[in-house]
């Protein structure tokens, strides 16, 4: 398996850190897709080096001898979502976080606040706060998540097209965006982001307990909302975030892992902007 991009990436991108957590090259092909065009519906194998890459077609023995390794690895076990803490339902100041947190907000959140308690010189951690998994296992459970993403995966093709499960999961991102949020939960929102953060302009970044975990980083999947700077902005772009559980590749990459798709819980990370 491998990897294959048109433009060239640094060494932190998610394209790369998705392929270290997979152990697979990411290959830098300016014209990947005008090269690889002749290779449509063939199986091949791609050797990268820092110096270049070869290319060729494999034998119907080489197919075979590679579809018996994927099977024999297939039954191996995948590192489980964090088990979400729902009791929490406080809003947590990033000084306040530590690894441990990562059961109420997520590994990114509280990363971030081991990273600034750290004091690395030449270092800096933009200030922010935590929304728990609690405030999102509420909304959801509000609106009935469950029965819709029941009814979702029982869609004529979910299992089978990725364009149906594509389409599905845009419609079901839309709604989520849509509902509404109980107005004391959506005062204490904004009311933390004055006090603490006197209402500047922010970052409303994921913190799923399904990333930033030890052999599935999650870099990429989810949604990052920039530039928030009214109250109402502020909302949605939680909600934002929160629909992005439903990602079309948060979801083939979670069930390529075998992630059930009701253990997924996100925290939100609301971090203040730099200009």
């Amino acid at each position: 398996d491998s990897v294959v991009t048109e433009r060239a990436s640094t060494v932190l991108s998610h394209v790369n850190l998705l392929a270290k957590g997979w152990g697979i090259p990411n290959a830098y092909l300016r014209d990947a897709a005008g090269l690889l065009r002749q290779h449509a519906g063939q199986w091949v194998e791609l050797k990268v080096a820092a110096s270049g890459y070869a290319l060729r077609r494999l034998t119907d023995p080489e197919i075979a001898a590679w579809q018996g390794r994927q099977k024999q690895t297939s039954h191996l076990a995948v590192v489980p979502p964090v088990k979400p803490d729902l009791n929490e339902t406080r809003l947590w100041p990033l000084i306040a976080l530590r690894p441990r947190h990562s059961a109420q907000c997520g590994a990114k959140a509280a990363n971030l606040g081991a990273l600034q308690l750290a004091g690395i010189p030449g270092t800096f951690v933009p200030d922010g706060f935590c929304i728990p998994f609690s405030h999102y296992d509420r909304f959801m459970r509000t609106h009935r998540l469950a029965d819709r993403l029941a009814r979702m995966q029982q869609l004529p093709g979910f299992k089978t097209d990725p364009k149906i499960r594509k389409e599905a999961l845009a419609r079901l991102r839309g709604e989520i965006v849509q509902w509404p949020l109980d107005r004391p939960t959506a005062a204490e929102w904004q009311g933390r982001w004055q006090a603490q953060l006197g209402g500047r302009g922010v970052f409303v970044r994921s913190s799923s307990n399904s990333e930033d975990l030890p052999g599935f980083s999650g870099a990429g999947l989810y949604t990052t909302v920039p530039n928030v700077l009214t109250g109402e902005a502020l909302e949605r772009a939680v909600k934002t975030v929160w629909a992005s559980v439903f990602n079309y590749e948060a979801w083939e990459a979670r069930s390529a892992a075998r992630f059930p798709a009701d253990a997924v819980m996100m925290g939100v990370f609301v971090q203040a902007a730099i200009d």
